[in-house]
C-alpha cells in the first residue's frame, strides 16, 4: 500500500514537472515571438538615409553643455553642433536638433525614432552594440581622474583609499570596469544619473571627492572651475563616436563617408582648437559671458524681453531670436535706414513714439508693442494657426505690412492659401520680385526686390527660436 502510494506520488510529481516544463517552454516560445515581433517592428520603423533625404530633415539628439551645444552672445555654438552643421551643408540636408536631459532619455529617443543620430561622445560596448551602430571616430580623448584640489590622493594612497570611496561617474562612462584601469588602482565606481558636467561641478564645489572625465572636455572647461586637479590619466586615448540605430546602414555609410574626409581637414583641426583649447577666442568669450550672467541665458536683456513679451502676450524666445537677427543685442547697431536694438525704420519709430536716444528697455517695449499690433492684425485676417502666425508677423516686421498684404493678395490670385506661409504666401512674395508679373498693377506696393531676403529672414529666426527653446527647456528640466 505504501509502495503504491509512493508510486502514485512520484507519478504525480513527474506529471507536474512535465506540465511545468511545457509551461516554461510555451512561455519562452511566446516571449521569443513577442521579441521577434518587436524587433521586426523596430527595424521596419528605422528612418533610412533615403527617407531622411526625401523629407529633407535629419533629426539629431545633442547635449546642452559647455562644449557640445551652447548659446554665446545669442548665437548657438558647440563642437558637435558645428560638426553636424558642416555635415548637413555637405549632404544638403536640414537639421532638427533635440536636446535631452539624461543618458537614458536620449538613447530611448533614438530607439523610438525621435532622432536619427546622437551627436555625443560615445564608446561602443558589448551590450550597446546589440541595439546601436557607431560611426567612425569623430575625436579621441584620454580619461582622467578629476579631484578637488584639497582632496587630492596621490598614486601611493589611491590604491588603499579608493576601495572605500567609490568614484562617482556619469552613465556615459558606465562602460568602464575597475579591471580596465591599467594603473592597478583599487577603483570602485558609483554610476550617477547626473551628466558629467554636473558631477564635475559638484567636485569643484567639494561635494563629491572625485570623478572620471574625458580630458578634452575637462581641459576646455577649466576656465569655469578653479578647484580641480586632473593630472592622473586613467585610460589612454579613447575613440569617441556618434550613435545610430542598428540596421540603418545607409545613414551610417553616408555619415562615415563624410567623417572620413572631414576629420583629415584643416577645418576639423580648427574646430578642435576652437572648442577644446582653454585659450581659444570662443572659450575666452564664454568665460567672459559666464561672469556677466548665467550660461543658460540668451542675452543680458532676457529679463526685459520676458517682461514686455508677457505684457503683450508674445513668446519671449521668438522676440529674443528676432532681436538677435536684427542687432545681435547691440544697442548701438545702425544701418542706412534702421537703428537700435530692434532696428526700427524711421516711420515705424515715429508711429511707436520711440527715438534713437531711448533706453534699450524702451526700445524693447516699443518693439514688443509693434509685434503685438502685427499679431492681432493677422489673427483678424484669418491666420489662426500659431506657427503660421509667427511667420506672418516676422515677415511683416522685416518687409513691412504692405508687402505681405500684396503677397497675400497675389496668393489668392494664383489659387494659393493666403493664410499659410510656406509654399503659399512665401511663394507669392517671391513673385513680387519679378519685373513682369501680370498682376503687379493690382498691388498696392508694387514690385519687391528683397523677397528672397525676407523668406530667409523668417527661416533664420524660427530656426534660432527652436534652438533657444531647446536650451531653455533643458534648463527648466535640469
Amino acid at each position: 500500500m505504501i509502495n503504491r502510494l509512493s508510486l502514485l506520488k512520484r507519478r504525480k510529481q513527474h506529471r507536474l514537472i512535465r506540465i511545468l516544463t511545457l509551461s516554461i517552454f510555451l512561455i519562452v516560445v511566446s516571449l521569443s515571438i513577442i521579441i521577434n515581433q518587436h524587433k521586426a517592428k523596430h527595424y521596419q520603423t528605422v528612418r533610412t538615409w533615403e527617407e531622411i533625404k526625401k523629407e529633407n530633415i535629419l533629426k539629431v539628439g545633442i547635449l546642452h553643455n559647455y562644449t557640445d551645444y551652447f548659446v554665446l552672445q545669442g548665437e548657438i555654438y558647440g563642437f558637435h553642433y558645428e560638426m553636424i552643421n558642416k555635415m548637413a551643408k555637405h549632404l544638403d540636408i536640414e537639421i532638427e536638433y533635440k536636446v535631452y536631459h539624461n543618458h537614458k532619455e536620449y538613447y530611448k529617443a533614438l530607439l523610438n525614432n525621435k532622432v536619427d543620430i546622437l551627436a555625443v561622445d560615445a564608446v561602443p560596448t558589448f551590450h550597446s552594440q546589440i541595439l546601436f551602430d557607431y560611426t567612425l571616430p569623430h575625436s579621441y580623448s584620454s580619461i582622467v581622474l578629476v579631484q578637488h584640489k584639497k582632496k587630492v590622493l596621490k598614486h601611493s594612497t589611491l590604491k588603499a583609499k579608493q576601495a572605500k570611496q567609490p568614484i562617482v561617474i556619469p552613465a556615459s562612462l558606465g562602460y568602464i570596469q575597475s579591471t580596465d584601469i591599467p594603473q592597478n588602482y583599487s577603483f570602485t565606481f558609483e554610476v550617477s544619473p547626473l551628466f558629467s558636467k554636473q558631477i564635475v561641478n559638484e567636485v569643484n564645489k567639494g561635494n563629491i571627492d572625485r570623478t572620471l572625465a574625458y580630458y578634452k572636455n575637462i581641459n576646455a572647461n577649466t576656465i569655469f572651475f578653479q578647484h580641480l586637479e586632473y593630472d592622473h590619466t586613467v585610460l589612454e586615448n579613447q575613440a569617441l563616436h556618434w550613435v545610430i540605430r542598428k540596421h540603418n546602414d545607409s545613414l551610417l555609410f553616408a555619415v562615415n563617408q563624410w567623417l572620413a574626409d572631414f576629420t583629415t581637414s584643416q577645418s576639423y583641426q580648427f574646430l578642435l582648437k576652437k572648442h577644446y583649447s582653454p585659450s581659444s577666442s570662443i572659450r575666452t568669450l564664454l568665460k567672459y559671458q559666464k561672469n556677466l550672467f548665467p550660461l543658460n541665458d540668451i542675452s543680458s536683456y532676457d529679463k526685459i524681453i520676458q517682461k514686455y513679451a508677457a505684457k503683450y502676450q508674445l513668446d519671449w524666445l521668438l522676440v529674443a531670436s528676432l532681436i538677435y537677427q536684427e542687432s545681435k543685442f547691440q544697442t548701438d547697431s545702425k544701418s542706412k535706414n534702421t537703428w537700435g536694438i530692434m532696428q526700427f525704420m524711421p516711420n515705424t519709430a515715429d508711429y511707436l513714439g520711440i527715438t534713437i536716444d531711448d533706453s534699450p528697455e524702451n526700445q524693447i517695449e516699443a518693439g514688443c508693442r509693434y509685434l503685438k499690433i502685427l499679431q492681432d492684425k493677422y489673427i483678424n485676417l484669418g491666420v489662426k494657426d500659431k506657427d503660421e502666425l509667427m511667420k506672418f508677423v516676422l515677415a511683416a516686421y522685416n518687409a513691412g505690412n504692405c508687402r505681405i498684404e500684396d503677397a497675400r493678395k497675389l496668393a489668392r490670385l494664383y489659387g494659393l492659401n493666403e493664410n499659410k506661409w510656406d509654399n503659399n504666401v512665401a511663394v507669392a512674395l517671391k513673385l513680387l520680385a519679378k519685373k513682369n508679373s501680370p498682376f503687379h498693377h493690382e498691388l498696392k506696393c508694387g514690385r519687391y526686390s528683397q523677397a528672397e531676403h525676407t523668406v530667409r529672414y523668417v527661416d533664420k529666426i524660427l530656426q534660432r527660436y527652436y534652438q533657444y527653446k531647446n536650451i531653455v527647456n533643458y534648463t527648466l528640466v535640469e
